[in-house]
This record gives structure tokens, sequence and C-alpha cells, in this order.
């Protein structure tokens, strides 16, 4: 085997994943490697693309105050509330 050439099978899919001709979906399927596996060694954050912790405390705060003006509302009404104060983004799990 020549240096300098993957030797795992993940590493090998990692290569092919950076070169980006390919899917990782596709790449990560024909290969047997979980696609999370991936993410999290070629993603520059880690695996984590979108979700913002640093918000949490802020967005938390205001969704207790909602809640407690309107205890009737679910969810999807809370996040239009939320989109609507914020100016139309929220990060994280709490909307998209």
């Amino acid at each position: 085997m020549q240096s300098g050439l993957p030797v795992k099978k993940t590493d090998l899919a990692g290569a092919l994943v950076r070169e980006g001709r390919y899917l990782v979906k596709r790449i990560a399927g024909t290969m047997g490697v979980s696609r999370s596996n991936q993410d999290e060694q070629h993603c520059p954050q880690g695996g984590k693309r979108f979700y913002k912790k640093s918000d949490d405390e802020r967005n938390l705060a205001m969704i207790r105050k909602i809640m407690d003006e309107r205890a009737t509302y679910g969810y999807r009404r809370v996040t239009a509330l939320l989109k609507r104060e914020l100016g139309g983004t929220i990060s994280g799990s709490i909307g998209s």
C-alpha cells in the first residue's frame, strides 16, 4: 500500500466527501459508513451546522413571557410570535 492513502473506509469516504464530486448520502450508503460520522469529521463546527446555543437563554425567556401572556398558544403560534419579534430568524430547534 502506498503511503498517504487512506486506510480505513471512513477515511476514504472522507476524502471523497472533501472532493465534493458526490453527495455524502451516496458515498456513505455505498461504502457502508454513517453520514453523521462524515459530518462530524468534515464539518468545521464538528457536525453542528445550524444550531447556536448562545441564543437559548434569550429565546427561552421570550418563550416563557409569551406563554405566561397566552397560555393557550401552541408551539406554532409561539414560534410565529418569536419570529415576528426577532425579525424572522430563530436558531436551533425552536424554528426554521
